[in-house]
């Protein structure tokens, strides 16, 4: 199978943080080759790999099931395994209050905060 050339550049904008180290959140920008068949977890993935192996994020099942991928993309919500890439991309955690470190948020597993339901931050 012949590979294909991607000439076209995207752009993402992507949220970090690390609320022990630092007192303020910031962006970081990474310019990555556009291809429309790649997800969204695939780009930061590539990121963490080829360009910034600081960035923190966590993936696991790849099909949209467990829901661990799922991240602010442009301002909406979007499981980011089964979403795909723009040429424009701002990603955040859902919830940046709960932010353990860049992309990685405390899960309801991770702590009881006294609720049934967590409710996205809009």
């Amino acid at each position: 199978m012949a590979k294909r050339k991607l000439k076209e550049k995207a752009t993402v904008k992507v949220y970090r943080y690390d609320p022990s180290t630092q007192k303020e959140p910031y962006y970081d920008t990474y310019e990555v080759p556009f291809d429309e068949q790649n997800s969204v977890l695939q780009v930061l993935t590539d990121i963490r790999e080829q360009q910034d192996p600081t960035l923190a994020v966590r993936e696991s099942c790849w099909v949209g099931c467990c829901l661990i991928c799922t991240f602010r993309v442009n301002g909406r919500s979007k499981v980011t395994c089964r979403t795909r890439m723009e040429k424009e991309m701002v990603i955040e955690p859902l919830k940046k209050e709960r932010v353990v470190r860049d992309l990685i948020q405390l899960e309801r597993m991770d702590v009881d905060d006294g609720r049934d339901e967590v409710e996205e931050e809009d």
